[in-house]
């Protein structure tokens, strides 16, 4: 496994262009501990998920990850309220990873696309 899935983003300067930037999204746990997080890059009217990582030892003892549900849809909300110009969000490929990764994907809502430029 890549080591970089069990660090921390680190901190970037924030562009100056309002239609080309990162956005980091966490997930604390009650105790105040990072364990998880989404790092988005928005192009336009394109939002792509760079990392989206949630750390093992609270995926398992939160019923199987679901505070990575609440952070996905904390992040889709703050796109459809602060950034209106995206119409896109990609996350990887649908049919890639294992079985538990293929349901989390249709439980929080994203299907396949063909996307032709």
């Amino acid at each position: 496994m890549n080591e970089t899935y069990f660090e921390y983003p680190k901190p970037m300067e924030q562009e100056k262009c309002p239609y080309h930037f990162h956005n980091v999204y966490g997930a604390f746990s009650p105790d105040n501990v990072w364990i998880g997080y989404v790092d988005l890059l928005i192009v336009g009217n394109w939002a792509n998920t760079i990392h989206f990582l949630g750390h093992q030892a609270y995926l398992d003892a939160c019923k199987k990850g679901s505070f990575m549900v609440g952070l996905w849809f904390c992040m889709v909300k703050d796109i459809f309220e602060n950034h209106p110009s995206v119409k896109f969000i990609q996350y990887h490929m649908m049919d890639v990873g294992t079985t538990g990764l293929q349901e989390w994907k249709k439980r929080v809502g994203l299907q396949s696309a063909l996307i032709i430029p």
